[in-house]
């Protein structure tokens, strides 16, 4: 293989991985490039659900739009164990 597709090859594989980050903007893993949204911004449906961080702290949120957002300004990890309140 010739030194030039080795350096397209390794460009587009870049490229690829990069893309892929862009889609969430508030992946908790990466909120160093984008602000948190408010909990403003969240749908006011009421789909009540109990999350676990990876502390093993039981919490429960109103939907998961106000999950991700308090993971977001938090720095946490909280994840949907099941429906409904702790």
């Amino acid at each position: 293989m010739s030194p030039y597709i080795f350096f397209v090859l390794a460009g587009l594989l870049l490229l690829v991985a990069c893309a892929g980050r862009a889609k969430d903007r508030y992946n908790i893993r990466d909120t160093s490039m984008a602000e948190c949204p408010s909990v403003g911004s969240c749908n006011p449906s009421h789909k009540p659900l109990c999350a676990r961080n990876s502390h093993g702290s039981a919490r429960s949120f109103s939907n998961p739009c106000i999950m991700k957002v308090v993971n977001c300004k938090d720095k946490t990890d909280y994840a949907r164990i099941r429906k409904g309140f702790c």
